[in-house]
């Protein structure tokens, strides 16, 4: 079924800025489908072709990329083939001693990270800059991937000054939403979702976890989800907030907010 960045919201169930969010998956829903595939697919060859560094893998990561490339129906058993055929970027984990490291990637619509900076690397150095979690999410995380018998999927979220499934941001907070008020808050940001799954592959034990890309602009974000994203922008915490540069754009999206609720 096809998502969007507003269904995919986890902040429609308060949930806090630091939680997993996972819940069982049925696979008939595993990879997404969108009415624009085809273009989505059309931009992934063209970032492919000018970006070859978004595709890494280590060096005996053979089987587990040809066992995903045979799952989702790619033309061969490789990064390149996989990375065109469906929605989603990858990430394939392999188990390495006590921990979990990122075996093979394909990054094409990264958000803020790139894969080169993190393959061979385990998931908690990946996260390092995430505040928190180190001290409470890594061990959690890494009992679910030790023990992942079923299909998993949640969702992520932030908002970005702009609608663009690439966000790699090279500004200061102060310049990339300087301009940002309650009158073009609606059209100017966005809302940026990923919905990510884990799942076990059957032959090798990797584990693949996509994501997929969702954005929208403020303004066509159903009414009743205002609440919950003013809600969830209060209730972040101060390290976290910190990171995402939150205090550049809230109070312009409570001035955008209370417009829209009150007209």
């Amino acid at each position: 079924m096809p998502h969007s960045a507003a269904s995919l919201a986890p902040f429609r169930r308060h949930h806090a800025t630091l939680r997993l969010g996972l819940t069982r998956l049925d696979m008939a829903d595993w990879l997404d489908s969108a009415p624009d595939m085809a273009a989505r697919l059309a931009l992934r060859r063209a970032r492919l072709a000018r970006h070859p560094d978004a595709l890494q893998a280590l060096a005996h990561a053979g089987p587990a990329v040809a066992e995903f490339a045979a799952r989702v129906g790619a033309a061969a058993p490789t990064l390149e083939a996989i990375a065109t055929t469906i929605h989603e970027d990858v990430m394939l984990l392999e188990r390495h001693g006590e921990q979990h490291r990122l075996l093979a990637g394909i990054l094409l619509f990264p958000s803020d990270w790139r894969v080169a900076d993190m393959i061979g690397k385990p998931v908690a150095a990946i996260h390092a800059r995430v505040p928190g979690f180190g001290d409470r999410l890594a061990a959690p995380i890494e009992h679910i991937l030790g023990n992942l018998d079923q299909p998993l999927q949640r969702a992520n979220w932030a908002i970005t000054e702009t609608p663009d499934l690439v966000y790699a941001p090279d500004l200061a907070p102060a310049l990339r939403f300087g301009h940002i008020t309650p009158e073009n808050a609606g059209s100017a940001l966005a809302l940026r979702v990923e919905r990510q799954t884990l799942t076990r592959m059957p032959e090798t034990g990797s584990i693949a976890f996509t994501i997929g890309i969702h954005t929208a602009a403020l303004d066509s974000l159903p009414l009743d989800l205002l609440p919950a994203l003013l809600h969830a922008l209060g209730a972040m915490p101060a390290a976290e907030a910190a990171r995402r540069a939150v205090a550049a754009f809230a109070p312009a999206i409570r001035g955008w907010a209370a417009q829209r609720m009150n007209a």
